[in-house]
């Protein structure tokens, strides 16, 4: 009996390197995913709530602990609550320009969160919500939820 000896064709190297892919990428998913940073430094993040009620803002204190709306994990504590009043951008039909107008009984307020990421990296990763500017977020506490996007992200240096 002779042995055959196999030759590789082009479907085979497809196949290979396919394989391979979905190892590396599984492990760089992995990888990152479980990636902790137990020295993370306190990150700050602002997030804008637009146009709700004037009072939304009195619903709030310094020191509340805000969780995630969805999954309910700590995000962190509120450190500073700013008020504005609402505007929207409106199309002034007989002019042919746009105009900013304030909106009646309304206000854009700017909630800054305080908290120690669970990851801290390439990603900052916070009550599994990836912290980033432009990124929506969900907000709550006893009373009160949000809806707004990221804003403002700052990172505490250590002092040494």
């Amino acid at each position: 009996m002779e042995k055959k000896k196999f030759k590789f064709n082009y479907v085979d190297v497809l196949i290979l390197i396919l394989v391979v892919g979905v190892f590396a990428f599984g492990y760089k998913f992995i990888n990152k995913s479980v990636r902790t940073n137990t020295s993370a430094p306190q990150v700050s993040f602002t997030v804008e709530v637009t146009q709700v009620e004037n009072d939304y803002k009195d619903r709030f204190e310094i020191g509340d602990e805000i969780r995630d709306a969805i999954k309910g994990d700590i995000l962190g504590k509120v450190e500073k609550i700013e008020a504005k009043p609402a505007t929207e951008l409106t199309e002034n039909r007989v002019s042919g320009t746009y105009v900013v107008s304030e909106l009646e009984n309304r206000e854009d307020v700017y909630i800054t969160i305080k908290g120690t990421p669970a990851s801290f990296g390439a990603d900052i990763i916070m009550a599994q919500q990836e912290i980033k500017v432009g990124n929506k977020i969900y907000i709550k506490k006893p009373g009160c939820v949000g809806r707004g996007y990221i804003v403002d992200v700052e990172v505490e240096e250590e002092h040494k």
